[in-house]
């Protein structure tokens, strides 16, 4: 098989679609990834004002368990 500039089609065809997905892959995984990075921040950005402002005045002295 001779090389030509514009490869086989075949082949050109097989690779283009694996590269396809192997970045629809990669853009998933990405995806989820940063979306339950936000999952986390958020749920300890509530935990800190569930803390802070839900604890009663009455129990003010007392330590706050975490």
């Amino acid at each position: 098989m001779k090389e030509t500039s514009g490869n086989h089609p075949e082949i050109s065809f097989y690779d283009n679609q694996e590269i396809e997905y192997y970045i629809h892959k990669a853009r998933v995984m990405r995806a989820l990834y940063i979306a339950a990075m936000f999952r986390r921040i958020g749920i300890r950005i509530m935990n800190l004002f569930k803390h802070t402002r839900h604890t009663p005045s009455h129990r003010a002295g007392k330590p706050v368990r975490v």
